[in-house]
């Protein structure tokens, strides 16, 4: 049952089709503008009956029956959108601070696109040494009051580094003491734009440690396959507190951009290391830090400063081989075992009728290891030799000479 205005679709109906509906029967008790009440399957029987036009009928159907069965609910309440927690905070001690790095979260809490977020929060916590080690849970209650930095999405470009968000805590105001006598404990906390959050990050608790001092100078030197650095032990090694590890060492293709892992897989026992991964003509950047600390953990001395170094081949390829020139149908054919050089551009014939004096052949390298040689005329001695050239033209010394006569023209 449905519930229609008269003065709109009742009247409009019974004034296009006079004669045919008497509504007015139907209606003669009640007065404009009250309502009146149609039964949809009567409309129906009326319409088909009475010839009623197909188009005013299918209208009536698809007007009248959701408003007769449907039901509207309750208003839904406003999705909250809450980024989520932080789940890969880590901590890194270089020089005397403390290198907090995280990922931004990306989704809500409900698996939504974060696109809400307003700040990030950083807290710290002083620990004492003297204290059992807390859990986490236990961290996280104490940290209420203890935020020690908010960034504004405005400002975070200013502490991202390549797809990480990163703060180095120098402790302002904390002397030397507090950090001696106390553990650190750190976490993070995303916020929206209404102030809300899905809680702190994964904590860390970690300990500072006192570190030598920075390395001042690494020598370089080139070989073709390798790159060889060097530099002096740290004078404040002996002096340290805490147990020497060793070094590790870092390289970026970029002036002031450091690889966030280091080139060793371990601590290097001797102020050496050998690069094998480099290209001639890159111009790479390298920094040294000396490590201390246990196997759970590790401090880093303040980056040595940033030495740039430039390899340059000035290596040639290794001799030729195996030359040996053969006489076939009066023409002299050239063979030689293949150098092996990854930057190899080919190989340069020289030829000569004395044995001293050598001139070209080849206006350009070979790349394969035969040449016919269809100049040399009949009864003639030639000498030839055979030197291999790089990308970087970089010349070979020549190989063994060898000699051949062409048979006399026609024979």
């Amino acid at each position: 049952m449905i519930t229609v205005p008269v003065p709109t679709f009742a009247q409009t109906l019974y004034d296009r089709v006079p004669g045919q509906m008497r509504l007015s029967q139907r209606m003669h008790n009640i007065s404009r503008p009250s309502t009146i009440r149609l039964n949809s399957f009567d409309l129906r029987s009326a319409c088909l009956r009475r010839g009623f036009p197909l188009l005013l009928f299918l209208f009536f159907l698809a007007f009248f029956e959701p408003v007769g069965c449907g039901k509207v609910g309750p208003p839904l309440p406003p999705e909250i959108l809450i980024p989520r927690p932080v789940a890969d905070l880590t901590s890194q001690q270089i020089g005397n601070a403390i290198r907090l790095s995280w990922t931004l979260p990306t989704a809500n809490t409900n698996g939504s696109k974060a696109t809400t977020v307003e700040k990030i929060e950083v807290y710290r916590q002083l620990i004492p040494k003297s204290a059992p080690l807390p859990s986490s849970a236990e961290v996280a209650k104490s940290f209420s009051g203890s935020k020690i930095l908010s960034i504004s999405m405005d400002h975070i470009d200013a502490f991202t580094d390549r797809g990480k968000v990163v703060f180095a805590d120098n402790f302002p105001g904390l002397g030397m003491d507090q950090l001696n006598s106390n553990r650190l404990g750190y976490a993070v906390k995303v916020v929206n734009k209404k102030g809300q959050d899905a809680g702190f990050s994964n904590i860390i608790i970690r300990l500072w440690l006192k570190v030598p001092p920075p390395i001042d100078h690494i020598d370089f030197k080139a070989e073709e396959s390798v790159i060889h650095l060097s530099w002096n032990a740290s004078a404040g090694v002996l002096s340290s507190q805490v147990p020497f590890l060793g070094y590790n060492i870092y390289r970026s293709e970029q002036s002031k951009v450091l690889g966030f892992t280091p080139l060793n897989d371990h601590p290097l026992d001797e102020p050496r290391f050998d690069d094998r991964n480099f290209q001639f003509g890159t111009t790479y950047y390298y920094t040294v830090r000396c490590v201390v600390g246990e196997k759970t953990l590790l401090a880093e001395s303040a980056d040595s400063p940033e030495f740039s170094f430039k390899p340059v081949d000035v290596f040639p390829p290794k001799t030729p081989t195996g030359l040996t020139a053969i006489i076939a149908a009066g023409k002299i054919n050239l063979s030689w075992d293949a150098n092996l050089e990854n930057d190899l551009a080919g190989y340069i014939v020289y030829r000569s009728e004395d044995g001293t004096h050598f001139t070209r052949l080849t206006e350009t390298p070979v790349k394969s290891v035969t040449l016919r040689d269809d100049t040399a005329l009949p009864n003639k001695t030639y000498y030839y030799r055979v030197t291999a050239i790089d990308t970087s033209n970089n010349e070979s010394p020549p190989s063994a000479t060898t000699s051949v006569s062409p048979n006399p023209a026609g024979t």
